[in-house]
């Protein structure tokens, strides 16, 4: 299927602003992600500075352990995912703008 000029144009711009949507959710995702990581690691640390000889503090040492490896396993995923995708825009963007010949 041949596109005119219009068409690329239009489709160029459409990429453009998907690639800023992108970026945008990729900053909210890190931030979100980095945020909880660093409460976590904060309950870890009043955990270890507060162990006494309570039963229950090892057990939340552990518990709060497995949550920080399941939070980063979850944000290396979600992070991935939407990294990929913005690549294939890139990618995506490049080929349009042979097209349209910008680059060489």
């Amino acid at each position: 299927m041949k596109l005119d000029i219009n068409q690329l144009l239009k489709l160029y711009e459409l990429q453009i602003n998907e690639g800023h949507v992108y970026l945008k959710v990729y900053e909210n995702r890190i931030g979100f992600y980095s945020g909880l990581i660093s409460a976590i690691i904060g309950g870890i640390m009043y955990s270890i500075t507060s162990f006494d000889s309570s039963p229950i503090v090892p057990s939340l040492l552990i518990a709060e352990l497995l949550l920080l490896a399941a939070i980063s396993q979850l944000a290396i995923i979600g992070t991935v995912r939407l990294y990929r995708q913005l690549l294939e825009n890139i990618t995506v963007r490049a080929k349009i703008e042979i097209k349209l010949r910008l680059t060489e």
